[in-house]
């Protein structure tokens, strides 16, 4: 089984809840973000990613990845992300992990990385019985 490495992070848009513990938070259109070690930039774009919340397989190919070369001093050769996949998680705490796959086998799991989804508020609801008022 190959081993390949995964760090986890939580993409664009997050805020931090003012409670005892704080954690992250993601809303729709969040993304998760890692570093993946590979031979080159073809092979880890072409990984098939798992994403597992609280060890149950969400999806069984995580879409939308994009992977390039990552800065100087960063722990591995490649940075990638993908959009989470709200729905079909649901409000509320989860703790992901990501594996990576080829046709050689899957690797370890990833560190778990805990954050909370958060609703975005709805709009107001629309005015109704609009009418024109008299004034004497």
């Amino acid at each position: 089984m190959k081993r390949v490495t995964l760090a986890l992070t939580i993409v664009l848009g997050l805020a931090s809840v003012a409670h005892a513990q704080s954690m992250p938070t993601a809303v729709a259109g969040d993304s998760v973000g890692w570093n993946q070690g590979g031979p080159n930039l073809t092979a880890v774009t072409a990984y098939i990613y798992h994403l597992y919340d609280s060890g149950v397989l969400v999806t069984p190919s995580l879409s939308g990845v994009a992977c390039t070369n990552a800065a100087v001093g960063d722990p591995t050769p490649f940075v990638c992300q993908a959009p989470l996949p709200i729905p079909p998680m649901v409000a509320g705490v989860h703790t992901i992990t990501l594996t990576a796959s080829d046709n050689t086998g899957e690797s370890l799991p990833s560190a778990p990385l805990t954050f909370q989804i958060v609703v975005s508020p709805l709009p107001p609801s629309s005015p109704i019985n609009v009418r024109l008022i008299k004034h004497a």
